[in-house]
């Protein structure tokens, strides 16, 4: 169902919003495509991380997961159920700490008001917020009561679609990972993160890790209460003077010690590569998400859901 994951402390390493894929990626190499060098790069932007298989992965709103939600609406409404469904992120682009590819960015000016924590994913209004949260609230507790009403549902819709077990995106995020992966592993990488550490000895973390990676480690990230996965409405700010202090120095350091650049040319050049090696396929993956999404946006225009 749709769902807005708010905030929750996740290590820093810019990876794919959580979710997508596992870190451990396996057979990914079993069935390359010809290696191509004729593929398309996007502008290099590394304050907004910007990476070359962001072209191939999920958008911040997939209209194909809200087709589903449409459809899966009007079975259930036949069966006597009501299902929500929130229009508003329709709109809606990504937060703040969030890029197009669903990447954690972070910078001084984040650190700086949210600590080591993040905005919202989607850049929705406070009250349009708390639908999108309330709708959900009442589909999960509909699922609870009648999951065979809404497996069977989910299932129809999905069909109509013409979704399959195999997401389009899922090749791109294996590959992204991997490349993210490989990234850490680069020794200008590594060498930057031993001038990192030395520049962060002056913070006095007790525990500070190795590589900013790793960051916040326990005696940082220990210092909010536990809280649930999904966060009160802004309550994204409310971050402790000791967490925001290490994190506004720790952006610091990323920057001053060249961790950052070297990070962000490394992952570019491993997504390069990947996205060489793997063109046809992802090209062909591409155009089953284009055609998708068409009929999504079918759907979507042809449907008046209610947000009851």
């Amino acid at each position: 169902m749709l769902r807005l994951v708010l905030q929750v402390i996740p290590p820093l390493r810019r990876t794919l919003a959580a979710g997508t894929v596992t870190a451990a990626v396996v057979s990914l190499l079993a069935g390359c495509s010809t290696p191509s060098a004729d593929v398309a790069l996007p502008r290099k932007n590394q304050a907004a991380w910007v990476l070359p298989l962001d072209q191939y992965v999920a958008p911040t709103v997939d209209r194909s997961q809200l087709a589903v939600q449409i459809l899966a609406q009007d079975c259930l409404r036949t069966a006597g159920y009501t299902w929500r469904v929130s229009m508003d992120q329709l709109a809606a682009r990504p937060g703040e700490s969030w890029n197009a590819a669903n990447r954690k960015l972070f910078n001084g000016a984040l650190a700086e008001k949210y600590g080591y924590g993040n905005s919202d994913r989607t850049d929705l209004s406070s009250a349009a917020r708390q639908r999108v949260l309330d709708d959900d609230a009442a589909n999960r507790t509909l699922a609870d009561a009648a999951p065979e009403a809404v497996d069977r549902c989910m299932n129809q819709a999905q069909k109509r679609l013409g979704q399959t077990q195999k997401s389009s995106y899922l090749l791109a995020e294996e590959l992204a990972v991997a490349a993210s992966e490989d990234s850490a592993n680069d020794s200008t990488v590594r060498a930057a993160a031993r001038r990192w550490r030395t520049c962060m000895a002056s913070a006095g973390v007790p525990d500070l890790p190795s590589t900013p990676e790793d960051m916040p480690p326990r005696s940082i990230s220990s210092l909010r209460p536990a809280v649930d996965e999904v966060t009160p409405v802004g309550a994204e700010t409310d971050v402790p003077a000791e967490e925001r202090r290490v994190a506004v120095a720790d952006a610091a350091c990323q920057e001053s010690s060249g961790w950052a650049k070297a990070s962000y040319d490394a992952e570019w050049a491993a997504e390069a590569d990947a996205m060489r090696k793997h063109a046809d396929e992802l090209e062909r993956n591409a155009a089953a998400a284009e055609s998708t999404e068409r009929r999504a946006e079918n759907i979507i225009a042809s449907h008046a859901p209610q947000s009851e």
